[in-house]
């Protein structure tokens, strides 16, 4: 295949996930814009208690959704081997492994969120009185999401990324009408504030998995997907190969999401003011995260294909020209941030405001940053389309919490630069992760014959 056919089909790939996942994130940034725009204290409040949940939140549904991933890598090698069997059994198998862990952590969540009230985490009593409520009900979510996901991650495999962006797009057009409805007391319902945006989030979760399941229904070449007996032939063994790449990429998940949300919590040591700027900045940044997180599917799907094929030239095409488009990408968003700093959280506060004077320094690290991201997340795509995964699961371990959290304390605490010696912190693990990852997928390249030919 030519160098330019590579990436087309990398943008093919690419451009759907970066879509259906920017909407996905866009769900916690309406969220976030529509409790804003309560107004003044009701307003950063509101969004204080939806940061502090939604922190908690992020990493149960990372977790989730990185295990589920586990399936799309072989559902590629087996769509490349032309296996039919085989990628129904991985998603019989999935689909049952995916149902289950939702159920599971959806009652986790239920349980544990009155910890967050631990004066341990030194957070706002008003503020956790909230949030409790709100993470008990989009925790129930978690059981849509990862039904959706055991649909998504097959029919991403077989190289269809299209109707999950079209599911989770359409599923944001719910959120945003039941967050109108229920959030500022719209069309007979009674405000509910925060609670109101849970219960948004929720019914727009459901609605997800029934648009998918609709979608996936009237397509000829994946309606046999939803005739298929789901609990026939279920076994360990299917579940095992999942999880063995799906369990490392979920911690890869948790690692990053988890220095994120312990940062968050952090801010909000200093105030709801101080915990309103990281969370914008968090939530804009997230946003322009979707992009290289589609990057990196791309990866893992190309990569796997050309394994399953044997084709080793193809592996390595596909992994230069993912690094060439998302060190494209990123400079731009970066160059964005610098630019429109003080812009960006202008839209959520009125500018001048104290909200948007401690936002607007925070997008300058986030620039700084943006590149390294970039780097270290498509990495992981291609060490993932590659079965790699135990070794870069350390090395975003260390990166995380050997670097990252540790300088975000000792900047932001012990410095007193709160959430700018937060984000410093934050910069630097990134930085470390993408060198690390870069050099674990270049070794991995010059063994790669050996290994599988």
């Amino acid at each position: 295949m030519k160098i330019e056919n590579e990436y087309i089909a990398n943008i093919r790939l690419a451009l759907p996930v970066m879509l259906g996942q920017s909407a996905n994130v866009l769900t916690g940034l309406v969220d976030n814009y529509m409790l804003a725009r309560l107004g003044g204290n009701e307003g950063e409040l509101a969004l204080s208690a939806g940061a502090t949940a939604g922190a908690v939140f992020i990493l149960v549904l990372l977790v989730g959704t990185g295990i589920s991933c586990g399936m799309t890598p072989f559902v590629a090698f087996s769509h490349a081997q032309k296996d039919s069997k085989e990628i129904d059994r991985i998603f019989r198998n999935g689909w049952v492994m995916n149902a289950c862990i939702g159920i599971i952590f959806a009652m986790l969540l239920y349980v544990t969120a009155p910890l967050l009230s631990h004066p341990a985490l030194g957070q706002v009593d008003e503020i956790t009185s909230l949030a409790i409520p709100y993470l008990r009900i989009v925790g129930f979510s978690l059981i849509p999401v990862m039904i959706f996901q055991s649909y998504k991650q097959t029919i991403d495999g077989l190289g269809n990324t299209w109707i999950g962006m079209a599911a989770v797009i359409l599923s944001n057009v719910v959120n945003i009408t039941a967050n109108y409805a229920l959030i500022y007391g719209n069309w007979g319902f009674e405000k509910m504030g925060v609670e109101g945006a849970a219960w948004g989030t929720f019914i727009s979760r459901v609605a997800l998995v029934m648009i998918m399941i609709f979608i996936t229904a009237f397509h000829r070449d994946l309606k046999h997907f939803i005739r298929i007996n789901i609990f026939k032939g279920i076994s360990w063994k299917p579940i095992r190969k999942i999880l063995g790449i799906g369990i490392p990429t979920g911690m890869q998940m948790l690692f990053e999401m988890g220095v994120f949300s312990a940062a968050a919590l952090l801010a909000g040591r200093y105030g709801q003011t101080y915990m309103s700027a990281h969370q914008i900045a968090a939530q804009v940044t997230g946003l322009t995260y979707t992009f290289v997180s589609g990057m990196a599917v791309a990866a893992t799907i190309r990569v796997s294909h050309y394994l399953g094929l044997g084709d080793i030239m193809g592996i390595r095409r596909a992994s230069r020209c993912a690094y060439v488009m998302v060190v494209g990408l990123m400079g731009i968003f970066g160059l964005c941030y610098v630019i429109f700093n003080e812009d960006i959280p202008a839209l959520f506060f009125e500018r001048g405001s104290d909200v948007v004077a401690y936002t607007a320094p925070l997008f300058i690290y986030a620039a700084i940053f943006e590149l390294f991201d970039g780097i270290q997340v498509v990495s992981q795509g291609a060490l993932r389309g590659l079965q790699d995964v135990k070794i870069p699961t350390a090395i975003t371990a260390a990166g995380y919490w050997a670097v990252a959290f540790p300088l975000a304390v000792i900047l932001g605490v012990w410095c007193d630069m709160k959430t700018e010696g937060i984000w410093i912190g934050l910069a630097s693990g990134l930085i470390f992760c993408a060198i690390m990852l870069t050099l674990r997928l270049v070794i991995m390249m010059r063994h790669i014959k050996v290994k599988y030919n």
